[in-house]
């Protein structure tokens, strides 16, 4: 048996998902092979943070609320795809905020308070603009 290339020996079926992650981050000429599916929220929120590129396999729903927060701080361009309502904790919105304030504008008023307490001088700027 003759191989043209080294991908022809290797069983890309037996990867799961953390392993196709991994792979993708540094080396995404291999998304031809992958199984999408196998990848989760936790998985594409990194994977994407690196490879910004593979986003048109990303199934979104995926997604929870910690990993939009990784994915948002890294690559902010992907908000149109998020559902706000996932961030459901005080501490995702303070990373989240910290990084990329732009999306204050998304925060539910009933963390506001919590960050302004937390950090009062970044807070209070950043809310008092939205």
């Amino acid at each position: 048996m003759e191989f043209k290339n080294k991908e022809e020996l290797i069983d890309w079926n037996k990867l799961d998902g953390e392993q196709w992650y991994r792979l993708l981050v540094e080396q995404p000429q291999y998304a031809k092979y992958c199984d999408w599916e196998k990848i989760n929220g936790y998985n594409w929120s990194y994977l994407l943070s690196f490879q910004p590129q593979l986003a048109d396999y990303c199934d979104w729903s995926k997604l929870k609320g910690e990993d939009w927060v990784v994915l948002l701080r890294e690559q902010p361009q992907f908000a149109k795809y998020c559902n706000w309502d996932l961030l459901d904790d005080k501490m995702e919105w303070y990373f989240l905020l910290r990084k990329q304030p732009q999306f204050a504008k998304y925060c539910p008023k009933c963390f506001r308070e919590f960050l302004i307490e937390f950090y009062p001088k970044f807070f209070r700027k950043i809310f008092k603009e939205d």
